[in-house]
């Protein structure tokens, strides 16, 4: 398997093609609680973007490395 300048895996396709996870990331700039956070993001930019997977992460939350890619692989696997 190939990994990238920064040591993180690379799948590629059967061809050779390599894939990328593209990742959108919104701040609230008023707080106005959780359930409005939610309808935002789903009643909003999901009905617009139609994603495959949607994640909801905490302000402050640090993942480690490779776990947003392989909470993807988990998602699609499953």
């Amino acid at each position: 398997q190939k990994k990238d300048s920064r040591g993180v895996l690379i799948e590629e396709d059967e061809d050779g093609m390599v894939r990328h996870m593209n990742l959108f990331m919104c701040v609230k700039y008023k707080n106005a609680g959780k359930l409005s956070s939610h309808n935002w993001f789903f009643n909003g930019f999901c009905r617009e973007l139609n994603p495959s997977y949607t994640v909801l992460m905490d302000v402050g939350l640090k993942p480690e490395r490779e776990s947003i890619y392989k909470m993807y692989r988990h998602m699609k696997e499953h």
